[in-house]
């Protein structure tokens, strides 16, 4: 975890003793999300600043019904499925699955606790807002 979201999450942990669970469907995933220079190395500083944002507003949220429908963050549910996006700039989202135990339905954000990050994803130039 990145040193300035480790003390706004350990923080808020202490204050009101929860937080999203957050985890990685690999390894490889884990490390590359848990070191800015590998990010920036990809995607550059100004993405980098954004997605580790984001990451923080995740890490503190209570449920995934506490992440922003509006923009900027601009959570969205992929219809029929268990995952969904937030904005990363104008041009990028972050892809999150929820972790649910009752997988026949799509996951309601109030009950969702627990969430994977999965990838960074472009959006397509005619869908940017």
């Amino acid at each position: 975890m990145l040193p300035g979201i480790e003390i706004v999450v350990t923080y808020l942990e202490t204050i009101f003793g929860f937080t999203l669970k957050i985890s990685f469907p690999d390894q490889a995933r884990q490390e590359f999300y848990n070191c800015r220079r590998n990010i920036a190395q990809r995607h550059g500083e100004q993405l980098t600043r954004l997605v580790c944002c984001r990451l923080a507003l995740l890490r503190g949220a209570h449920s995934l019904a506490e992440v922003p429908v509006s923009p900027p963050i601009n959570r969205k549910a992929a219809a029929g499925t268990d995952l969904f996006t937030v904005n990363v700039g104008k041009a990028h989202l972050l892809q999150l699955r929820a972790i649910i135990s009752d997988r026949s339905r799509p996951p309601d954000p109030v009950k969702v606790e627990e969430i994977q990050i999965l990838d960074i994803i472009p959006i397509p130039p005619g869908k940017r807002t």
